[in-house]
């Protein structure tokens, strides 16, 4: 009766209905969802909400969801399988509708085998043909992020990247090494580090890379966490920046903004990603057929140039 289906007297209807409002009766919005065969519930699945990037993300996905009717439930995955195979249970319980992933460590392959036929988006890291994905041509980001190292003059240009072998990350590398070559410069050098969200680990980078006696001239970090460790600890080290060293990292995030000098980086459209991966999920839930051309979008970046080169 309250949620205005079955044949009741409008006289009855009415009577229930000032009850309910004198008693304070609010429906439960899950139940009624589940009886219409929806939970109105999306699951996102993290590393960690302390990255910032995936933060801003999941801020696009949550206003997109709410714009469209639904809400969202956040698994702090922390990179364990066995809390990701926890949460993905809520898909088959129907306690949520789908999924939006976020890990980079996640193997997808087996994380297909959990979810099945589930809506799923993949953000961020993906793998073609798996599921409906949004990311950025991380390739063609990263040869713009050299190339501008480049043409500032600097010929001895480094790279602090990902020690796991993550989609990202290679395409990254690629680009990195296909613009040196592409100018000429025979000189490279690649640090690998555990965490790329880590501003220790960018300045642990910062001295492998600028001891011995080639030191490098430009570093590119694969994170804006790790570049502005590198540049923090290059600028207490006396270095002029970006005169003695150039620092170029990616993401855009907050912190590459209050860096001193402030960082050039490469700018993910991070809010962008999370409303067109909600929606795209959303669209599958409510039974749209997608072309590849809507269900796999790789939306631009930009280098955003500023004092540290």
């Amino acid at each position: 009766m309250i949620n205005g289906t079955g044949p009741v007297k409008p006289e009855t209807r009415e009577k229930v209905m000032r009850v309910v409002e004198q008693e304070g009766f609010h429906p439960n919005r899950l139940g009624q969802k589940l009886r219409n065969s929806h939970s109105g519930m999306l699951l996102v699945m993290v590393s960690s909400i302390g990255n910032p990037f995936c933060a801003l993300v999941v801020c696009g996905i949550e206003s997109e969801a709410e714009r469209r009717g639904y809400h969202i439930i956040l698994c702090n995955s922390e990179s364990s399988p066995q809390r990701e195979a926890a949460y993905l249970k809520l898909l088959h319980e129907r306690t949520v509708d789908g999924v939006i992933t976020m890990d980079a460590t996640t193997q997808i392959d087996a994380l297909k085998e959990h979810i099945g036929h589930h809506p799923w988006v993949q953000c961020g890291e993906y793998k073609q043909g798996v599921a409906p994905f949004v990311s950025i041509d991380n390739y063609s980001a990263a040869r713009a992020a050299v190339d501008h190292l480049i043409q500032s003059g600097k010929k001895r240009i480094a790279m602090i990247s990902a020690r796991e072998g993550y989609k990202y990350a290679q395409e990254r590398e690629q680009g990195y090494l296909d613009s040196l070559a592409e100018a000429g410069l025979s000189w490279h050098k690649i640090v690998h580090v555990r965490n790329v969200m880590s501003f220790t680990d960018g300045a642990s980078a910062y001295e492998a890379l600028t001891s011995g006696d080639e030191p490098c001239d430009a570093i590119f970090g694969i994170s804006d966490m790790l570049a502005c460790g590198a540049l923090n600890a290059a600028v207490k080290a006396g270095k002029a920046i970006p005169d003695q060293l150039a620092v170029v990292g990616f993401d855009g995030v907050p912190c590459s903004e209050i860096t001193v000098p402030m960082m050039t980086t490469i700018q993910q459209p991070m809010l962008e990603m999370g409303n067109r991966s909600a929606g795209l999920l959303i669209d599958q839930i409510e039974g749209k057929l997608l072309t590849s051309h809507e269900s796999e979008l790789l939306l631009p970046w930009k280098l955003v140039p500023r004092d540290s080169t």
